[in-house]
């Protein structure tokens, strides 16, 4: 009976409508791929690959693991805008950070990460990928500040930079 569960949620997932990422533009996120990968994403997007349902359901992991931060911060006051549209038409930039906050008289650009336990214990400074993302987005943004917060998968502990 659990096999059959199991299916009907891989089915599920399988069958669930893909986030469209928009085309003719990079994401901030994808910057650190090869220039093959995004000259295909910029024409072809990059929706376009099957993905397990294993991996979707990391995504939506990572997913919950945002929107519950962000509803932390919000209610503790200090986020000011969840996922916000991060937009360069000179440079055809089109994505958005996963928020603004302030606290102290600081602004910051809000990133939010979720890592496994290797990886996290691991870390003590953010990827070169993220680094080169959150520049994009304070670029973008006009901010000179970032709040990079990484999240163990399995225990939810927390690591920040800024």
């Amino acid at each position: 009976m659990e096999k059959v569960i199991l299916k009907i949620i891989d089915d599920y997932l399988n069958k669930r409508p893909k986030d469209e990422r928009a085309t003719r533009c990079f994401h901030p996120s994808s910057l650190h791929k090869s220039d093959e990968y995004l000259l295909k994403a910029y024409f072809e997007g990059d929706n376009v690959a099957e993905v397990s349902p294993r991996i979707l359901r990391i995504f939506d992991n990572g997913k919950a693991m945002h929107e519950k931060l962000q509803k932390y911060l919000k209610e503790a006051g200090v986020l000011l805008q969840a996922e916000v549209p991060v937009v360069n038409s000179e440079y055809e930039i089109r994505g958005s950070a996963d928020g603004i906050v302030e606290f102290e008289g600081v602004r910051g650009v809000l990133e939010l990460k979720s890592i496994n336990s290797l990886g996290f214990y691991a870390l003590f400074q953010p990827k070169s990928e993220h680094v080169l993302q959150l520049n994009v987005y304070m670029y973008c943004l006009g901010i000179s500040r970032v709040f990079c917060f990484m999240s163990v998968k399995t225990t939810r502990k927390l690591k920040s930079f800024s």
